[in-house]
């Protein structure tokens, strides 16, 4: 009885874990066929930059010395800083880009960390621009990003995603590997998103959306983990939807360490697991994209699946439980582990040119089996509401 019913558990893991990679297929394979719509407009909307901050000491200048060299009229745009209680130069570099540039550049400073979600509210408030964009203070951008911007928001466009690369790939193997992930999740699963008319999030980098309807959506929630998606969410909920714009561009830095690895996507696997149990509701407005955003919540329970199957196998064995079923769809769960590194290692040699990265194949395999521990310590804080604390991550 106890084979059966552990054996059954299996089968059902295996089902949900299957389906999960062929949806992730789908997209996989239409994100090929993605060509972006040619928005014209000839308008030069207001735009409002917010940069949240907190001990962004040493990459901050970069941004903002692009930012007030932009290919667009001055009176026409602004960068709003918000400094979360840092404790290194960030305020003070910061307040010296104010007085160098006053009434382009605008400060608005916190003595304690409040995290980013609230600190990019404080910003909000201070932002005059038709347009609200939000990038990340250790970004790189060139300088005809807001004309770009601004040609994407014709009159009926409420809110864009563009589309962001890793500039510091060649850190660590951390950093190398990280940033083949991030290009199988632009380049692939958000083009086929879009190519399919699905739920397109914002990515909490490089989005920009209209001022009213930002505010009709109560802005960011502080209380978020993935406060993107969660905007995503609430701005979709009110009948709005992001557009993804690859031609709107700029340069992230990822995570180089294993341990910020951790601390980043215990985070972000937490905030969908968060969002997911708070928005289990999204199928009553039945569509497609309602669908998908639940799959995408859900995302990260394709990690937390395999984890347990692995488990499960690895203990059927070595507890000699007489289940061949288990024994037998072990392979399926390292078949599905052995398709994402194929895809990463994919999608580095198109679009980075590494030729050599299949050489890092053993790595990759490994890094998702990081993936699925850190996915699967996510579930268990949100199941037993345990907290996970908004830091910022050391990159």
């Amino acid at each position: 009885m106890f084979s059966f019913a552990f054996g059954l558990l299996f089968s059902i893991l295996i089902v949900i874990a299957t389906l999960l990679v062929a949806y992730n297929g789908i997209l996989f394979f239409a994100g090929f066929s993605f060509r972006p719509k040619q928005r014209k407009s000839a308008l030069l909307p207001s735009i409002s930059i917010l940069l949240a901050a907190k001990n962004e000491g040493a990459y901050i200048s970069q941004v903002l010395a692009q930012l007030v060299q932009q290919d667009y009229p001055q009176d026409k745009y602004e960068v709003i800083v918000s400094e979360d209680g840092s404790t290194d130069t960030t305020r003070q570099i910061a307040s010296e880009w104010v007085a160098k540039y006053p009434g382009r550049i605008k400060l608005v400073m916190s003595e304690k960390s409040i995290g980013k979600p609230a600190a990019l509210n404080r910003a909000l408030a201070l932002a005059t621009g038709e347009i609200i964009g939000q990038i990340d203070a250790d970004s790189s951008v060139e300088n005809n990003l807001l004309r770009s911007v601004a040609r994407a928001f014709e009159p009926d466009v409420i809110a864009i995603q563009g589309e962001s690369s890793v500039r510091n790939k060649n850190q660590s193997l951390i950093a190398k590997l990280t940033s083949y992930e991030h290009d199988v999740w632009n380049r692939f699963s958000l083009k086929g998103r879009a190519r399919l008319n699905l739920f397109v999030p914002c990515t909490g980098n490089l989005s920009f959306v209209r001022h009213t309807a930002l505010k009709e959506s109560g802005g960011w929630d502080r209380n978020a983990l993935a406060e993107d998606v969660e905007l995503s969410l609430q701005m979709w909920l009110k009948g709005y939807k992001f557009e993804y714009h690859p031609e709107i561009k700029c340069k992230e830095l990822t995570v180089s360490r294993l341990r910020s690895f951790y601390r980043q996507r215990l985070r972000w696997y937490g905030g969908y697991f968060q969002s997911l149990f708070r928005h289990g509701n999204l199928l009553r407005k039945f569509s497609l994209q309602a669908i998908d955003g639940e799959l995408l919540l859900a995302g990260p329970l394709s990690g937390v699946l395999g984890f347990m199957i692995l488990s499960l196998g690895a203990i059927a064995i070595l507890a000699k439980i007489n289940t061949i079923q288990i024994i037998s769809l072990t392979p399926y769960t390292i078949a599905a582990y052995t398709i994402f590194s194929l895809v990463s290692t994919f999608a580095a040699v198109k679009f980075e040119g590494e030729r050599n990265s299949w050489k890092l194949m053993p790595a990759i395999y490994f890094y998702w089996l990081l993936g699925s521990f850190v996915s699967s310590v996510a579930f268990l804080k949100v199941i037993f509401r345990r907290k996970i604390a908004w830091t910022r991550t050391e990159k």
